[in-house]
């Protein structure tokens, strides 16, 4: 199939590229898994990717990608097969056409024939409307995609000029956050999707225009511009044009301003484009608006789903804005009447950075709605470009994936872990089946073996898929070692960012494994759901034990015990508990919100088991981003708390949040408010510590919030000074290592131990470098260790972190030697003035690698020199380096990253060194 589209786009593009290719790394969602081990290795779903989510336009064409999926996220390449589009229009006229790509070209087919598993369509709109599209098989071998909204723009009449438009804020390394394109306009601003020429191979307009870089503040050639059709990068690239329009992607590793600017290559040619504007702004800064549901996008009728806007920085949401207005709004695609409510309405602000939204339907739309969102004011925001369809679905039909495992075993029994396709009501779907992703997180791997129920109890990996029938997965985990247990799952059918599966969102607890008890048990003990807090009409499992003295399980017991109800009215099964091997269960619900206490008799004595149920409409559970981060010694550290309940963010809530510290030190070294205002289910505020060390925050809130307590670590930060070169059998060569605080100042730390364990690794693995100390002690912030090497070679220095208040500030991490901290070129002393530096281009090593491939050079006099990384198909990856070098060593890393800064595959890639006439090439392998 990839051989067809490249064949294709070739005749399209004729002149314009040698190897034209689609890079859908920018279109998915940056932190999507990769596929992890899987009982299935077939296609079970269709994947749809529109780039009209992003620019669609009346009589233009939308590309589509439509993928057939392993459970997981792999594409099943020995997939073919016929697939069917489904487009839901505003206004049901059958005014959507479908082209499918054959040999000769795109041509108008209901009927898509899938080749190795994915197949491109055009999808064109002869009406101004939104519409929503889905993949399916008529035989139901395959689920339906995840269904995407699309608007198409009305049309403009014949083009005169050009005109840029998307995303004006960026992060620097930008890798798929900001899409931009240039568009064929008339006078008033609309596309005209005829511009340009109409190919006789293919039945669509196209066109190419040049986008290039006009201006940087910092005048140095850091901005670059990538087409999304087509290979290659730099500061001018010719652009396609389909039906009007031709996407590209601007990337800069520096925060600066950059001004670009589209030019006409036509006959005659079109007005250029105005000048236009881009900021690149460092990852803290939020850039974009985004749209999320903790639960996925699909939910049942009468529910109030929690949907949150987001202004969005590369890692979570921009809490100091408060001031971006947000407007979100639906349009009912399918429903019979207007039946949905959405609040709060109308233009609101957002508040540290989110806003939180209630979306409900009083009656089941099969395609539901498309949500459209805008922003106004400062700090400016990119527009959304990728909206989610909402579907709603009638009671009963399971939403979402709950996880009820087994709380606790005893080392090398078997811990049950079941995961329930749900409505959003508790009501188990049994006619549901699917996969479902199981991530177990074995700290003392590989002590952990898993079993698929569902398959036959057929041994799978700790990260594995798992099958669903009848609405149930079932997994046994036997686990050799005493420890806890991180157990995540999820449906296994999702591709991207908006598409959670049909079973949406992720749910965690942690599962504790004892030891074996070395006496008889002597008490009953109750193991709770490891949740932030126990929600009405959610249904739980319970976990008793019966341990020793020591509070270890017995696994010889294998008596009974009894439930009776003392207060609430809670549902639970079974009343009867039978013991086996010292371990029972049982499932408790409750459909109020309310105090419930059960008791328990049996041998082992009684006592009573008290549970609190909370409201999720009313409600809910504080959460504070302190439990997923240390924090900076003498920094003013930010920190959200939210209040959550089963969908996400209760935007219903406002309220005060008290907070406490416990502070093993008592010396007023941790510096926070004593209450926080919450405010749509938000709040914020800072904390600072003094001092290295570990302490607790305590939160606690009204009568039906449920408190919270968080671990918080203060830490400092490593940063590494060594010598670009050494000098051959000097031995004076300094590695410096720094502990500093938050505030980038030398923090006088002094461990008793040393903090960190140092590696090298030679360019020629013969022994001849060597460190006077790979454990060196820190006093007063600082520690030293010298390096000497007896032949000229480069050598990469490692750093593994042994100390847990010290923070890397390293990027490159490899699992066999830690941190790289630099490396050192050994060259003999005076090299660069009175002997002579012979040119050499060396092989890159190691290789195979795993994050970081090291590229030697020697020039004997100043040259050119460019470093290039391609896949197997030739198809440029990574420019690595391409300038004028100074005689002498030199050495250039290549982090497994493409130009866009996606991060690459596993597999065998080529790469190209040219300098002063000579090329050198090979091939490399990465290996994660």
């Amino acid at each position: 199939m990839r051989r067809a589209v490249i064949l294709v786009l070739s005749l399209l593009f004729a002149g314009l590229y040698a190897t034209p290719e689609i890079n859908l790394d920018h279109i998915a969602h940056p932190k999507r898994k990769s596929r992890s081990s899987t009982t299935v290795d077939h296609a079970t779903y269709l994947q749809l990717i529109s780039l009209g989510q992003i620019i669609a336009v009346q009589n233009g064409y939308s590309l589509t990608i439509l993928g057939a999926q392993i459970p997981g996220g792999d594409r099943d390449t020995s997939y073919n097969g016929i697939v069917k589009i489904r487009a839901i229009e505003q206004n049901p006229n059958n005014s959507v056409v479908i082209y499918q790509l054959h040999e000769m070209g795109f041509f108008p087919d209901t009927m898509v024939q899938m080749r190795g598993g994915s197949a491109m369509i055009l999808v064109q709109n002869t009406e101004s409307e939104y519409t929503i599209l889905q993949a399916y098989t008529e035989t139901g071998e395959l689920r339906p995609s995840f269904p995407v909204g699309v608007f198409f723009e009305p049309q403009g009449s014949r083009a005169t000029s050009l005109v840029i438009r998307g995303s004006k804020k960026l992060h620097t390394s930008e890798d798929g956050f900001g899409v931009n394109y240039v568009a064929a306009v008339d006078d008033s601003g609309r596309i005209d999707p005829t511009y340009q020429v109409f190919t006789p191979i293919m039945p669509i307009a196209s066109g190419v225009v040049s986008v290039g870089v006009t201006r940087e503040s910092v005048p140095n050639s850091s901005a670059s511009i990538s087409p999304f059709f087509g290979s290659g990068s730099g500061p001018v690239v010719d652009v396609p044009l389909l039906g009007g329009i031709g996407m590209f992607f601007v990337s800069n590793t520096e925060e600066e301003n950059v001004v670009i600017q589209a030019i006409s290559t036509a006959s005659p040619p079109l007005e250029s484009s105005p000048e236009f504007s881009l900021d690149f702004v460092p990852p803290s800064v939020g850039t974009d608006i985004m749209l999320f549901s903790f639960t996925g996008f699909a939910t049942n009728v009468g529910y109030d789903k929690g949907i949150m806007a987001m202004a969005f920085t590369r890692d979570g949401p921009d809490i100091t804005n408060n001031t971006t207005e947000v407007l979100l709004s639906l349009v009912d695609i399918t429903g019979l009447t207007p039946s949905y409510s959405l609040e709060p309405r109308g233009w609101v602000n957002f508040i540290n950075g989110v806003r939180g939204f209630t979306f409900n339907d009083a009656e089941p739309d099969s395609f539901g709605l498309i949500s459209v969102i805008d922003t106004r004011g400062e700090p400016t925001l990119n527009k959304i470009s990728l909206a989610p369809a909402l579907t709603v679905y009638p009671v009963g039909r399971a939403v979402r994936a709950h996880l009820l495992p087994q709380i606790s075993a005893c080392v090398n029994d078997t811990l049950k872990v079941s995961v329930l396709a749900m409505d959003e009501f508790g009501n188990i779907d049994t006619t549901y089946y699917g996969y479902i992703q199981l991530d177990i997180t074995d700290p003392n791997s590989p002590s952990v073996r898993v079993f698929d129920f569902n398959s036959g109890m057929a041994p799978v990996q700790i990260s594995s898929v798992i099958r669903m029938l009848n609405g149930r997965a079932i997994a046994y985990i036997v686990d050799s070692e005493p420890e806890t247990l991180s157990i995540k799952a999820s449906d296994a059918e999702k591709t991207m960012f908006y598409d959670l599966g049909y079973l949406g969102g992720e749910e965690s607890v942690s599962a504790y494994i004892l030891p074996q008890a070395g006496t008889p048990a002597i008490e009953y003990r109750l193991v709770m759901p490891s949740r932030d807090a126990l929600f009405n009409n959610e249904l739980y499992i319970v976990t008793l034990i019966a341990v020793d003295r020591a509070g270890n399980i017995d696994r010889s017991y294998n008596g009974s015990a009894t439930l009776t109800p003392l207060l609430g009215t809670p549902t639970f099964s079974p009343s009867i508990l039978n013991f086996n091997r010292g371990v029972t269960t049982f499932t408790i619900f409750d459909d109020e919100a309310e105090d419930v206490i059960l008791r328990l008799s049996g041998e082992l004595g009684e006592q009573n088991l008290n549970f609190t149920f909370y409201d999720q409409s009313a409600g809910g559970a504080i959460f504070s981003d302190l439990s997923e981060k240390s924090v900076l010694v003498n920094a003013e550290n930010p920190a959200v708390i939210a209040i959550i309940n089963r969908s996400g963010i209760n935007a219903a809530y406002s309220g005060n949040i008290t907070i406490a510290v416990d502070d093993p030190n008592v010396n007023g070294s941790v510096r926070c408010p004593s209450f926080v205002r919450v405010t749509n289910g938000v709040g914020s505020f800072t904390i600072m510590d003094s001092e290295p060390e570990e302490f607790v925050v305590r939160f606690s809130g009204d009568s039906g919030i449920a408190g919270a307590r968080v671990d918080v670590r203060a830490c400092l930060q490593l940063t590494a000074n060594l010598p670009a070169y050494g000098s051959v059998n000097n031995g004076n060569d300094t590695l410096r290592f720094r502990a500093v605080d938050g505030l980038g100042a030398l923090f006088p730390y002094s461990p008793l131990s040393s903090p960190i364990h140092i590696e090298i690794q030679e360019q020629n693995p013969n022994g001849s470098a060597t460190v006077s100390t790979n454990d060196p002690v820190m006093f007063n912030g600082v520690a030293y260790a010298l390096i000497e090497d007896s032949e000229p070679e480069t050598v990469r220095v490692y750093a593994n972190i042994i100390d847990r208040f010290l923070l890397p500030t390293f990027e490159i991490y490899t699992s066999e030697y830690g941190y790289l901290v630099g490396t050192i070129v050994f060259r003999y002393v005076g090299v660069d003035e009175s002997k002579p530096v012979s040119f050499r281009l060396y092989d890159p090593y190691p290789n195979p690698f795993n994050s970081a491939l090291l590229f030697p050079v020697s020039l004997d006099k100043p040259g050119e020199v460019s470093i290039e990384i391609y896949n197997i198909l030739g198809e440029k990856v990574r420019t690595v380096f391409n300038g004028t070098l100074e005689r002498g060593e030199h050495s250039f890393i290549w982090n497994g990253r493409s130009d866009s800064g996606a991060v690459v595959s596993s597999g065998v890639y080529l790469y190209r060194v040219v300098s002063a006439g000579v090329c050198k090439a090979g091939s490399v392998v990465l290996m994660k």
